[in-house]
């Protein structure tokens, strides 16, 4: 757990910029060039075509919460859909 707050704590001010651009209790889509750097590990980010942002809030708790997600492209062709 000590590895997660150093680094959340050493990335705190872009991850707060980044809350900020997105806004409370919403979601925003990044292309990867739009996307503050150094807030993923450079090897995802050259597999992503970009990332959705999600914040929340608890009224309760006193906390808010951001959910980074990459989006990724399937392009070995594995995904299959049903359509019966």
């Amino acid at each position: 757990m000590g590895k997660k707050e150093k680094w959340v704590a050493t990335h705190r001010s872009a991850i707060e910029k980044l809350y900020e651009d997105v806004g409370n209790n919403s979601y925003k889509v990044f292309a990867v060039e739009d996307f503050p750097s150094g807030l993923v590990a450079p090897g995802l980010t050259k597999k992503s075509s970009g990332f959705a942002v999600a914040t929340s809030g608890s009224a309760t708790d006193g906390r808010d919460w951001i959910a980074v997600v990459p989006l990724r492209v399937d392009t070995s062709g594995s995904a299959t859909s049903d359509s019966t």
